[in-house]
């Protein structure tokens, strides 16, 4: 029988009460759990305590035993698992949560059903894992979050369809990406390498919102995305993943892992290859890029024999070339061409990083990281060239003193090296009011202590810190941050969170879907910092009502900027204009999600959001453009009482978004203010043996379709084109196929 992987940071064990002498029939289910993910047991031993009198679980993790004798407790095994004695206290429903004590040496990799959970730490966090990943194709960063609605996957120009991972309505610049909890994914990275980082090759992605830790910096203003690749402990020895849609782009997927002595490594390997030329909407332009894309990573851990350090070395490598345009477009006879319109980005991606920790015997802990990515990109977007390279290293330390058994104190060093250089070249037919060089050297040492109380208070939880930055061009920047855990009652938990976060906008990268249109952009002199508080708070309820498992989330969060440069789409025909804010800029978020599994091999997930952006500036007060008041998701799975038949179908509906005006274009070229409602629909089918799987798919199966995403795709070269007016989806239904073959340690 398969043992599969569970590793426990929490366990919990539910009682309920019973009355009576007769016989009684005692039902419950058995699960192993990885942090908070849980997964059913099948064939763990349930007895009663003493005796010989039991049965095993079945493949749903469900047991059930008459009592004839009126037994007071039960006693759950499994190979593998603690053993754990439970008092039998009701006719309910019992749940049973067994830790793992494998080695990883004895383990085999497996993907949980109910893979997206909300955490129960300090800090609220959406964990995404390993089964998320296999409802659908998620070929890269971008398409991971489908039935999230936490972060928002959306597209922001119709040519590249470039994405970015938006939180609390804010956009994607204000989510700080870590990369296996290193802040090297910034600027240029998360502008364009979403595409560098496939799906196959992840174990998590964490989802936090608002402001949290200081430990990583002041740049988290809507949230943090934490990407955690896989290591040998989360992969296969080998894992092939190979993926086909129906516009003929094929991807490869590969993972490796192995293990010598006190090393392990994994290496994980990725090739894109073009899709044909399509146009489907017969607007002139293809309806995806052709992409070309490769990218090699490999990690290396050492864990010592004692177990008391362990040091991890890793690197990433990605090259890119993405082609758009007209259909007719050829780079190599209508670059710089006046009659076929075509932009082209080459970039490069060279990422290393490293983390190091040390444990002593009473507790205390030192932990070291650093990381370093150089980013070279080279851009043809039309009527003008873009050429950038960015350089950023950062690097950490703190220790961390053990105070008592519920408290302990990190505090530390930080230092973060920014260097972005870019150059532009317009077209001679296209002149803007650009300089041909921006450049901006970043450099700020910081020092951080924050405290981790488990117990201040009997059920009350703080986490609370301050970060001190010294930064070359705007001084010392303060961070204060806290937030704080109470538990209502047993199935019940309060958190809150309140603190502020300063970023440097990047403005080239940050309106680079205006620059591949035919708007001028004019820059103002002395931009300051973004700046914000936020506060949060968060309710978090378990649901166990007989055979009904789940939770319940209730957020509510709210943003206030004191510093924003913005972007202004609407003051002049054909320009857009980059300021500070003069006024105010908030958003209030409201948030509820529940997550449900069910013993008739049905889960659910059922999310509503509710989004007020404003954007108050020089007297003017409008809603911020793009961002949806309302919106729902929906994921329905069914997996076959021996998993090997799963079917996952997904629904994202959008309520109206606000849009930028269009009163300067002619008729023809105009928009209505505000959007129509529109949902995308998925759905996949998988089926599983041992070692191989197959999936199909729909993605968007009613075809649902933004008109004319492109503006003035008739005149690309007239002062109408404009390539950055998307609120919907660009591309229509796709189908697709792959398989997926492992080889298990």
């Amino acid at each position: 029988m398969k043992t599969k992987l569970f590793s426990v940071a929490l366990l919990f064990i539910l009682s309920f009460f019973s009355t009576g002498v007769m016989s009684q029939t005692v039902k419950g289910k058995v699960y192993g759990v990885i942090g908070e993910s849980k997964e059913f047991i099948d064939g763990a031993t349930v007895v009663f305590t003493g005796t010989n009198i039991g049965t095993l679980t079945d493949e749903k993790g469900f047991f059930e035993l008459e009592n004839t004798d009126n037994y007071k407790s039960i006693t759950v095994s499994m190979i593998g698992y603690e053993s754990d004695t439970i008092e039998i206290t009701s006719g309910k429903l019992i749940f049973v949560h067994l830790r793992s004590n494998l080695t990883t040496e004895q383990i085999e990799v497996e993907e949980n059903r109910n893979s997206k959970f909300t955490g129960k730490e300090i800090i609220p966090t959406e964990s995404l894992t390993l089964g998320e990943f296999k409802k659908a194709p998620s070929c890269d960063l971008a398409g991971c979050f489908g039935s999230s609605v936490t972060v928002e996957s959306k597209t922001t120009d119709a040519i590249f369809k470039l994405k970015e991972l938006k939180i609390l309505g804010l956009d994607g610049q204000y989510s700080q990406i870590l990369f296996d909890g290193i802040p090297i994914f910034s600027g240029l990275n998360a502008k364009y390498g979403m595409g560098s980082i496939p799906g196959s090759m992840l174990a998590a992605i964490n989802i936090s919102k608002g402001t949290n830790s200081v430990l990583q910096g002041a740049e988290s203003m809507s949230g943090i995305i934490n990407v955690i690749p896989r290591d040998f402990n989360s992969s296969e020895k080998v894992f092939l993943n190979l993926y086909m849609n129906d516009m003929l782009e094929r991807q490869i997927n590969l993972n490796t892992a192995h293990k010598f002595e006190n090393w392990s490594t994994i290496l994980s390997g990725h090739l894109t290859g073009e899709a044909m030329r399509m146009d489907y909407n017969r607007d002139g332009f293809l309806d995806a890029p052709l992409v070309y894309r490769n990218m090699i990573y490999n990690k290396w851990t050492y864990d010592s024999p004692a177990g008391n350090f362990k040091f991890e070395l890793a690197g990433k490598y990605n090259s890119e070339t993405k082609t758009g345009g007209e259909q007719s477009f050829n780079e190599s006879s209508d670059k710089w061409s006046d009659d076929v319109y075509g932009q082209v980005i080459d970039f490069k991606i060279y990422d290393l990083y490293s983390k190091a920790g040390r444990t002593f015997e009473n507790g205390d802990e030192i932990k070291f990281f650093a990381g370093f990515s150089r980013h070279d990109n080279n851009s043809y977007l039309g009527t003008l060239e873009y050429i950038a390279t960015q350089n950023i290293f950062w690097t950490s330390g703190f220790y961390s003193w053990k105070i008592n058994s519920d408290a302990k104190l990190n505090s530390g060093l930080s230092y973060r090296f920014d260097h972005l250089t870019e150059n532009i070249t317009m077209s001679e037919s296209k002149i803007r009011s650009l300089l041909p060089k921006y450049e901006n050297k970043e450099h700020f040492p910081g020092i951080f202590s924050e405290l981790d109380y488990t117990n201040i208070l009997k059920n009350l939880s703080l986490l609370a810190g301050v970060r001190v930055d010294f930064h070359n061009q705007y001084g010392t920047v303060v961070t204060p941050r806290g937030l704080l855990r109470y538990q209502l009652a047993e199935n019940t938990l309060l958190r809150g969170s309140l603190g502020t976060a300063f970023r440097v906008p990047k403005v080239l990268i940050e309106n680079m879907n205006v620059l591949s249109g035919s708007k001028d952009l004019l820059i103002a002199n002395n931009l300051n910092p973004d700046k914000l508080v936020n506060f949060g708070i968060t309710l978090t309820q378990d649901i166990k009502f007989d055979f009904i498992d789940g939770t319940l989330n209730l957020d509510f969060y709210r943003s206030d900027f004191s510093s924003r440069v913005i972007s202004i789409y609407d003051r002049e025909p054909g320009k857009v204009f980059v300021e500070n804010l003069e006024g105010n800029s908030y958003s209030n978020v409201f948030q509820a999600e529940i997550n449900v599994q069910t013993p008739l091999n049905f889960s659910f997930t059922g999310a509503y959001k509710f989004t007020d952006f404003i954007l108050d500036h020089k007297g003017i007060k409008k809603n911020e453009p793009y961002v949806p008041k309302h919106q729902l998701v929906a994921t329905i799975s069914y997996a076959t009482d021996e998993n090997d038949f799963l079917v996952d179908l997904t629904t994202n509906w959008f309520g109206k978004r606000p849009l930028p005006s269009t009163k300067f274009n002619p008729p023809k070229y105009q928009y209505a203010d505000f959007s129509e409602p529109y949902a995308v629909v998925n759905l996949q089918a998988t089926k599983v043996w041992e070692m191989l799987e197959i999936y199909a798919g729909l993605e968007n199966i009613f075809d649902v379709e933004q008109k004319n995403p492109i503006i003035a795709a008739d005149d690309p070269f007239g002062p109408y084109f404009d390539t950055s007016f998307v609120y919907g989806p660009t591309t229509g239904r796709e189908f697709y196929v792959g398989i997926r073959y492992k080889i298990l340690r």
